[in-house]
């Protein structure tokens, strides 16, 4: 009778072959890629806030408008929720409540959504590589398979694992640009507005302007700045409420 155990320890995963089960057959996992969602757009995105023809009410000091530039992504990372155990055959698999994200992967031609890992340490008196993975197989937010060193067969789970994913941040460029308009308040019948440039996340003191504009006393005015136009509705000492008509 076999008595020793194995243990894998894996990220935030404790596997335990139990009995004198073997490791399941098959070369370590390959052609494993980032999960990509077809539905998002990627690359450089420009972005109005708020978007053109929006009518909007702003305090003294908040932003009328902002446009810039980033980089949209279509991958995700994912974090397994809360603790869980999942059993195929002799194996077992516990999540030890670890609430870290790790890439989203894609299993095999079907592009599954799959959470793998690698440099899996295995058995006491020897070292092997390996990679395992747990499969979404029905794309219900659940993992309900494991493939375990063989690319080719999936062992189903006893216990479902529940996952969330999060979708990656756009990013700003190293060279982006971004453009912001602030309500400075209205003296007399008149309106104070701060047009501001920055440039990787600094404020650039020649492409600061603070301007003064004179409203239209029988309706709304509208008031520019390079290609930026704003159409102001009503202003008063504490908000402003207008539309942006285009932008810069």
């Amino acid at each position: 009778m076999c008595k020793i155990a194995r243990t894998i320890v894996l990220l935030s995963f404790v596997i335990l072959i139990a009995g004198c089960a073997s490791t399941p057959p098959g070369n370590p996992i390959t052609n494993i890629d980032f999960y990509h969602d077809i539905n998002k757009r990627t690359g450089i995105q420009e972005l109005r806030l708020p978007p053109l023809g929006t009518k909007m009410t702003r305090n003294i000091g908040e932003s009328l408008y902002e446009q810039l530039r980033q980089f949209e992504y279509d991958t995700y990372t994912v974090v397994l929720d809360g603790d869980t155990e999942a059993r195929l055959h002799d194996t077992t698999i516990k999540t030890n409540g670890d609430r870290s994200s790790y890439p989203l992967y894609a299993w095999s031609s079907n592009k599954l959504k799959a959470f793998c890992i690698g440099n899996v340490v295995i058995g006491f008196a020897s070292v092997e590589r390996r990679n395992a993975c747990l499969i979404d197989t029905d794309n219900d937010g659940y993992f309900d398979k494991a493939a375990y060193g063989n690319n080719d067969h999936l062992y189903p789970l006893q216990n479902t694992v529940r996952y969330i994913l999060i979708p990656k941040p756009p990013t700003l460029g190293q060279d982006y640009f971004r453009y912001l308009v602030l309500y400075q308040g209205k003296v007399a019948n008149s309106i104070k507005l701060s047009f501001r440039e920055f440039k990787d996340d600094y404020a650039r003191p020649a492409f600061t302007q603070d301007i003064q504009y004179e409203l239209n006393g029988k309706g709304d005015t509208e008031i520019g700045f390079k290609g930026l136009r704003i159409l102001v509705h009503n202003a008063s000492n504490t908000s402003i409420t207008y539309t942006v008509i285009d932008g810069l």
